[in-house]
């Protein structure tokens, strides 16, 4: 049985269910999604890199609940995977990221002690519209 359609099905209703449940807001830049668990999640290019910020009920930026994550994408038949560490009061990939942002980004929040996940989110980075101030394509 071919498992493919359903498979998809399921991946389109989470990713539109994400994207419908949040509401931008000037307060949270990036693309923004609700948790289970209350709060909102805002993920932001800044500098060419995946910025991932924490807010509460109140849409006020707290400190990372993980101290880790890893962000997962796939783009022109490549997949990429990145580590996002704690830096300061966010969690940022190291490596740099550039436009077209043609692709859903799905992260994983992770344990320091043992890698458990703890949730797992999508952001679909088409819905990304203008990259924070000084971010460029490389010039070639």
């Amino acid at each position: 049985m071919n498992f493919r359609p359903l498979f998809s099905l399921l991946l389109g209703l989470t990713l539109i269910g994400g994207q419908l449940s949040a509401e931008p807001s000037p307060d949270m830049p990036g693309l923004v999604v609700e948790r289970d668990t209350g709060g909102w999640l805002a993920l932001n290019v800044e500098n060419n890199a995946l910025v991932l910020r924490f807010y509460d009920a109140n849409r006020s930026q707290i400190a990372p609940d993980a101290p880790r994550a890893m962000a997962f994408w796939r783009f022109r038949n490549k997949r990429n995977r990145q580590p996002m560490t704690l830096q300061g009061n966010a969690l940022i990939s190291p490596q740099r990221i550039y436009p077209p942002f043609a692709y859903t980004v799905n992260i994983s929040l992770l344990t320091m002690e043992d890698n458990d996940v703890t949730e797992s989110h999508n952001f679909d980075m088409r819905h990304f519209q203008t990259p924070a101030e000084g971010d460029s394509a490389p010039q070639s």
